[in-house]
């Protein structure tokens, strides 16, 4: 018991001597320990399933455009007037359906819409990209 207590002891004024390097190792344990954690996590995959869940409720549906019998989806729009179509169409329909009365503000039961919906666009300089 005698020799238990003078290694603790001994222990102790070790670390209270070496206090940098003790907190550098805690520290790296913890880096160590929040890598594994936070790569583990990986939600990669699944934000891969939700954009494509998306793309399909609202890019895939098809709807009429310029009064005419001729469906076409949201890789097909090309004027300001298809895109006001497919906005007051199949995204209006999708995100404010009804389908799931029991759970407000959710649409697919993947998307849940917290505030208002925003659009936006991205634009690029005239001459980064080649377009046919």
């Amino acid at each position: 018991k005698e020799w238990a207590e003078a290694k603790s002891k001994a222990f102790v004024r070790w670390t209270d001597s070496h206090k940098e390097i003790v907190d550098f190792i805690l520290y790296f344990v913890f880096l160590c320990l929040f890598t594994i954690v936070a790569l583990g996590a990986n939600p990669g995959e699944d934000l891969i399933e939700h954009n494509e869940a998306l793309r399909r409720a609202v890019g895939e549906q098809e709807f009429f455009f310029n009064a005419s019998q001729v469906r076409r989806d949201y890789s097909d729009v090309d004027t300001i007037a298809d895109y006001w179509n497919w906005l007051t169409g199949p995204f209006v329909a999708t995100v404010l359906s009804d389908s799931f009365p029991d759970q407000y503000g959710f649409f697919y039961r993947y998307f849940r819409i917290l505030g208002r919906i925003r659009l936006r666009q991205v634009r690029v300089t005239p001459d980064s990209c080649i377009v046919p």
